[in-house]
């Protein structure tokens, strides 16, 4: 029996890894049926929804008449997106499932994943600026609009660091990061730069918090057949899309009239 538990915490942890890296079902459920198939006289079943895991064992006993039922459930209250985790889990359970590695290692292996991050925390902040600016020259922007964005983008940073040090959920980070990217954009085109697109030095910031991978990653479970996880992942990403519009909005109809 502890052998059992062994390669069904295994097959726990990955999921539960994949799942909060924003995995799509079907891979989730996927990668722990092949952990689970190395014991070929199991028999097993699991199912993964956006917020929690089932798996359930059935094998013989030592006695080899008698059966022996094991269930684990796993709450997943937290996801984000990690391609990198990903990868590393999906790499991990193929070398497992090859005979490379054994449960044990493949276990501690996937342990390391949660202790050593991919990159520092600030990286993802200063990324902000580089991808706002960047969405900036796609659109064709000027010097001025691109020193602007910049400010802005570097607002978006601070403002989604300052709100999630303070524990808010995503719905009040967008639409807090939102409406501050909109008050930059029009306070610094009122008072530092003249002649600017006002449209384009928010809409690069804003190209942040579009919730796109999630999007993606529910119509891919829709097509999968899981509707239940394909329609919960929508309606987040629509949220998500609604706070971003609510800030902006908001923002915009306070701002409006400086500009004019």
């Amino acid at each position: 029996m502890e052998r059992t538990r062994k390669l069904a915490d295994t097959a726990m942890f990955a999921g539960e890894l994949m799942l909060r890296a924003g995995a799509d079902i079907y891979r989730v459920e996927d990668t722990m049926s092949r952990i689970l198939d190395r014991e070929t006289t199991w028999s097993h079943e699991v199912v993964a929804l956006p917020t929690a895991i089932y798996l359930t064992l059935v094998t013989e006993n030592e006695k080899g008449k008698e059966k022996d039922a094991l269930s684990l459930v796993k709450r997943i209250d937290s996801t984000s997106i990690n391609l990198n985790t990903i990868y590393a889990v999906n790499h991990i359970s193929r070398k497992l499932c090859l005979g490379q590695i054994d449960v044990d290692e493949a276990y501690e292996r996937m342990v390391k994943l949660t202790k050593k991050p991919l990159y520092p925390e600030y990286l993802e902040y200063i990324c902000y600026i580089f991808v706002s600016t960047g969405f900036l020259i796609m659109f064709d922007g000027n010097i001025n609009e691109f020193i602007l964005t910049a400010i802005a983008g570097t607002v978006l940073s601070l403002v989604k660091y300052t709100t999630k040090k303070w524990g808010f959920n995503d719905i009040c980070i967008n639409a807090a990061t939102s409406f501050m990217i909109v008050v930059t954009a029009v306070l610094g085109a009122k008072y530092l730069f003249k002649n600017v697109s006002v449209d384009l030095v928010i809409i690069s910031p804003l190209m942040c918090l579009v919730p796109g991978v999630k999007c993606t990653t529910a119509i891919k479970d829709t097509l999968n057949g899981d509707y239940a996880s394909g329609g919960s992942r929508m309606l987040e990403a629509i949220i998500i899309s609604l706070a971003v519009a609510t800030g902006t909005g908001a923002a915009m109809a306070l701002m409006g009239g400086i500009l004019r």
